[in-house]
């Protein structure tokens, strides 16, 4: 068998490289094209080296590579699943250019590191931005063999293999400088930044740091919304933000992917959608002015006024980012930690809390909300002594709140849910059990709610009553009789 095997491949191999001395000749030959080819792939040191203007007379690489078109070199290589020779050596000779442009990747890493600390000190990133063009420059050098007449187009297997390469010789700062470069752009927009997008786009940094760019927007989003929005309550600050998203952010996200959509027209068009943009620009424009809301909140009860537009800005954030949550968890802090301990008075807290109920009301109609933020605020009410007082103090104070609230029409309350009526809408999921059973009435009955019996505040009142009738000279009692009436009607 082994005899057999052996003659088998004797004679494939003189039928493909010849015999004897036919044989050595070819492979001589094929070592001396080798040697000749092979230093015209070695990756170059200097950029200057790569791009040196060659003598007049024929190329060298080209009548280098062209030798690998003579049929005794292709039959000598013994490899008929490669093809020609000149594609087996192609292949050879670029895993060996791959092999050298790893062990040169300090090359590209100097001069990023030399960039970089130019950029630290004197903060100039219009400077910084250069190093990209010098890294297409090296990426030209390396690959500039493969280029030339009769060679293949550049491989797509060279620039994904340079990228990473580039990629791992990129020092951990480097996307601090990145951001610092697309920030830039995006803050001096009247300035020519093409040169450096189509440079960034060549070297796979717009497509492998797509969310830098995304968050470099972010951050721009942020920077307007503090220096706009911040206390500004009477200001309709959500619409206005939206419309600088589209103006500003958008168009220059767009512009910056149309470079990476140039080099690569096959991708999806989903790749730098201007839709899919505008989207994920505006959801960050919600989530936020709803976190910079949900941090002033407890000023914002205490300042605004039911229909101010801050608080329509704050009910759509909190629907289009289902902050609800977030919302209760961070007003009950504020309020734990502002209002309910001994140094505040108990009319203050009640003002806070009928404040709170009013502007809730509009933030979250259904009362989910103030259902679950009012919680602490009811207990601690409880426990003080004093709390019925100042709420009925305040139920027979003709300019009080609470009084024009018990003089208010009267509407009726429906004691059945109507499920034919079309805008009827199911218990939130995260009302919890009690819900139904406490949900908040107007703003008295919420008040009076706070006991689990009205005996308290029917004796507070007959106290108070007695009080006034007895320092009454004038025996005019019309307003007490007017809000007895009113009262016992509604309560």
């Amino acid at each position: 068998m082994e005899a057999q095997l052996g003659a088998i491949w004797e004679e494939k191999l003189q039928r493909v490289s010849g015999k004897g001395e036919e044989r050595e000749q070819r492979l001589v030959l094929f070592s001396k094209v080798w040697d000749a080819v092979l230093p015209r792939l070695q990756p170059k040191d200097s950029i200057k080296e790569g791009n040196v203007k060659e003598e007049e007379g024929p190329d060298p690489d080209v009548v280098a590579f062209a030798s690998l078109q003579d049929s005794a070199i292709s039959r000598t290589a013994a490899l008929a699943t490669f093809g020609t020779v000149f594609s087996y050596l192609l292949f050879r000779g670029f895993t060996y250019v791959v092999d050298v442009m790893r062990r040169k990747r300090d090359t590209l890493r100097r001069d990023v590191a030399s960039a970089l600390e130019r950029w630290r000190e004197d903060g100039s990133v219009s400077q910084l931005a250069t190093i990209f063009v010098t890294l297409l420059q090296w990426h030209a050098t390396w690959v500039r063999p493969f280029l030339k007449p009769p060679h293949y187009q550049e491989p797509e297997a060279f620039t994904s293999t340079f990228h990473s390469i580039l990629f791992d010789a990129l020092p951990p700062d480097f996307p601090e400088a990145l951001a610092a470069v697309f920030t830039y752009t995006l803050e001096n927009r009247d300035q020519e930044h093409d040169e450096t997008f189509r440079a960034l786009a060549a070297l796979g940094m717009i497509r492998n740091f797509e969310t830098l760019i995304s968050r470099v927007g972010y951050q721009a989003i942020e920077r307007k919304m503090n220096e706009t929005c911040k206390k500004a309550w009477d200001q309709p600050c959500l619409s206005m933000m939206k419309e600088w998203v589209q103006l500003d952010i958008v168009p220059w996200s767009t512009h910056v992917f149309s470079f990476e959509l140039e080099k690569e027209p096959r991708r999806t068009s989903s790749f730098g959608n201007q839709r899919d943009f505008t989207a994920k620009y505006e959801f960050h424009v919600y989530k936020s002015l709803f976190d910079m809301r949900v941090s002033e909140l407890f000023e914002i009860i205490t300042s605004v006024k039911v229909d101010s537009q801050v608080l329509l800005d704050l009910k759509e954030c909190t629907s289009k980012i289902s902050g609800r949550t977030d919302l209760i968890r961070g007003l009950r802090q504020q309020i734990s930690k502002r209002l309910l301990h001994p140094g505040a008075d108990t009319d203050e807290i009640i003002d806070f809390y009928i404040s709170m109920i009013r502007c809730l009301r509009v933030i979250d109609p259904q009362g989910v909300i103030l259902f679950r933020v009012a919680d602490p605020i009811r207990i601690y009410l409880r426990n003080r002594s004093d709390t019925t007082h100042h709420i009925v103090t305040e139920l027979i104070n003709e300019e009080g709140e609470l009084a024009q609230e018990a003089r208010a029409p009267i509407v009726a309350e429906i004691e059945h849910e109507d499920y034919s009526d079309p805008n009827w809408l199911p218990e939130p999921p995260d009302a919890g059990p009690r819900f139904r059973m406490l949900r908040p009435g107007d703003l008295i009955s919420t008040l009076v709610s706070i006991y689990d019996s009205h005996d308290l505040f029917i004796k507070e009142l007959q106290t108070l009553f007695a009080s006034i009738l007895l320092q009454s000279r004038d025996g005019t009692f019309d307003s007490e009789a007017c809000f007895t009436i009113c009262f016992r009607n509604e309560y």
